[in-house]
């Protein structure tokens, strides 16, 4: 943020790497770090309450305010909506009957 007022801080380098210090800001926005026009760090301070909300979304609004129209997929956490697979399930259930079958089988013929 550059403009009247404004403290930008001070940069300094030292054999650790760069340090830059800063009072703290005074207004919202993004502040940024540049070296010969690139951006080399920046952060943003003082976001309101609203954008720092981080309670989870009700599902049922997604579609209607995320989408705005448009064909929306999302995958809840909760895992309720998940189709489930149950071909391993059957496959650990005929692995035990074999085991079953073959331990009776060594008991009929006694080896």
């Amino acid at each position: 943020m550059h403009g009247p007022g404004v403290d930008l801080g001070a940069i300094k380098e030292d054999a650790g790497g760069v340090i830059w210090s800063h009072p703290g800001p005074r207004a919202a926005g993004v502040y940024a770090v540049k070296r010969q026009g690139s951006t080399v760090f920046a952060v943003a301070v003082a976001g309101s309450a609203e954008e720092s909300d981080l309670r989870p979304l009700d599902p049922s609004i997604i579609p209607t305010k995320a989408g705005a129209g448009r064909v929306v997929g999302y995958h809840s956490a909760t895992g309720g909506d998940q189709s489930r697979d149950s071909a391993w399930a059957w496959a650990i259930v005929g692995c035990v009957l074999c085991l079953i079958a073959e331990l009776a089988a060594l008991k009929w013929f006694k080896t």
